[in-house]
């Protein structure tokens, strides 16, 4: 879950024009690949997944102290 949220997370930002995140994303997992070109297509996959999950896991910080503050209200 944290993948599939941190990935619709960085398409959604890239439709508002924030695209920088999806756009590094996708240079850093070309550059691991690329160091592996036996499997040069599941590690982009890999790669891409784990930092979108890294990019989910950090949103729940974020939707806890909003969900508290509304709590507070």
């Amino acid at each position: 879950m944290l993948w599939v949220g941190g990935s619709i997370l960085i398409h959604g930002l890239e439709t508002l024009g924030f695209g920088w995140l999806e756009h590094h994303i996708k240079d850093w997992a070309q550059v691991i690949s690329s160091m592996v070109p036996q499997a040069e297509a599941s590690v982009n996959w890999f790669t891409k997944a784990a930092m979108d999950g890294v990019i989910g896991l950090a949103i729940i910080p974020l939707v806890k102290s909003v969900t508290t503050m509304r709590e507070l209200v």
